[in-house]
């Protein structure tokens, strides 16, 4: 148990130094204005968990969770890795294993959220064809005015930061320790200080804006009632 509890020491310092959270510690006593009853409040919960049979709440924060988890080993594994260009070591191969499971997690939290912006569609998507970056557009088509509020000018800046990780070419084609071994004088090194940033970024995004997205929800919300009462 000794390797244990320095290890989680360990990890529990590095989350100090840095200021990280996680949704759990965010709201662990569920006050009455915490996100959990905030998000419990939205119409659009209770058809989630009605229509995909999934618990939206805890979902997210599992996530939240290992996304957490993820970054402060990146961080515990970083001082350790080989500088060399083609001789990764160890700490090499579990830091890059870290940033690619942290990445997929973010993602998952996405469509989680993605899944639930379906449910103000006019005509929301089936399940299997719902990914962020195409109901936040369809969203931007339904409700014009939404451009205007700060939640979704932080979710647009969010969204188009996306891109840096490139997730769908690290899934398909490479992972992201083998740029090391690329042949090519002029491939630039894998900068895993930036990508630890921007891990880091997308953590705080999730756990400590996580009332930016509220508003954006009720706004959502707010906005989907009056449409529906003027069908009627």
């Amino acid at each position: 148990m000794d390797f244990f509890d320095q290890y989680n020491d360990r990890l529990y310092k590095l989350n100090q130094e840095y200021g990280l959270t996680n949704l759990l510690n965010i709201d662990n006593d569920f006050t009455d204005n915490g996100y959990w009853n905030r998000f419990a409040k939205l119409k659009a919960v209770e058809r989630y968990i009605d229509g995909y049979n999934y618990h939206l709440l805890y979902e997210i924060q599992s996530l939240s969770n290992q996304v957490h988890f993820g970054i402060l080993n990146c961080l515990l594994f970083r001082p350790l890795i080989s500088v060399e260009r083609v001789e990764p070591n160890v700490y090499n191969h579990r830091l890059t294993f870290m940033i690619e499971s942290t990445i997929h997690s973010i993602y998952a939290y996405w469509n989680r959220i993605a899944l639930l912006l379906n449910l103000y569609l006019n005509n929301p998507l089936e399940k299997e064809k719902v990914y962020m970056s195409k109901i936040f557009t369809l969203i931007k088509k339904e409700y014009i005015e939404v451009q205007n509020t700060d939640g979704y000018k932080w979710l647009d800046n969010l969204m188009a930061d996306f891109e840096f990780f490139r997730r769908n070419e690290m899934t398909h084609n490479y992972a992201i320790i083998m740029q090391e071994f690329l042949p090519h004088p002029d491939q630039t090194k894998v900068d895993y200080d930036l990508f630890i940033q921007k891990l880091v970024y997308h953590n705080n995004a999730i756990s400590k804006d996580v009332y930016i997205l509220l508003d954006l929800l009720d706004y959502l919300e707010i906005d989907s009632n009056k449409k529906n009462k003027n069908n009627f």
